[in-house]
């Protein structure tokens, strides 16, 4: 086969997979507000194909979706998990989580104060940050750090 018509093909090809591709970027479009993924009371997800939330400013330079909410059993607590980003050369400004929290730094490294407590995470460090306490992140980074928070918020 010539180069110019094996061309030809590919670019045929992929012309006709633009309306199946389009169509998924606007189903993804319209589920782009999204929720976190949530279980009934025998463990199963309720709707594994919807779409997790965009991350949202939580305070100056810390943006955070909440990817999971269970609730225990008996409806006293949840349980949340939170992806968290936190930007390059940026001190966050305060932010208190929705209950008490372990927070384990997955990229970058990063310093913390919260109350009275303060120190620095490395790649795979975990801290806990007590209920209603404020948090404020230092990344000096010029890379982003991207951090994950298992909050235990009681019921309200």
């Amino acid at each position: 086969m010539r180069p110019d018509k094996a061309l030809l093909i590919g670019a045929a090809v992929v012309l006709g997979a633009l309306p199946v591709l389009s169509a998924q970027a606007q189903a993804v479009q319209a589920g782009s507000e999204g929720r976190p993924i949530t279980f009934r009371d025998n463990g199963q997800q309720v709707d594994r194909l919807s779409a997790t939330p965009p991350y949202v400013a939580l305070a100056t330079g810390l943006y955070g979706r909440q990817i999971v909410q269970a609730p225990s059993q008996d409806k006293d607590y949840t349980v949340q998990v939170w992806s968290l980003l936190v930007s390059p050369k940026t001190t966050t400004g305060e932010v208190k989580l929705p209950g008490a929290a372990v927070v384990m730094l997955i990229a970058g490294r990063v310093e913390f104060a919260t109350g009275s407590q303060r120190g620095e995470l490395v790649a795979g460090a975990t801290t806990a940050i007590p209920e209603g306490s404020s948090l404020r992140i230092v990344n000096a980074d010029v890379r982003p750090a991207q951090m994950r928070a298992v909050v235990v918020a009681g019921a309200r």
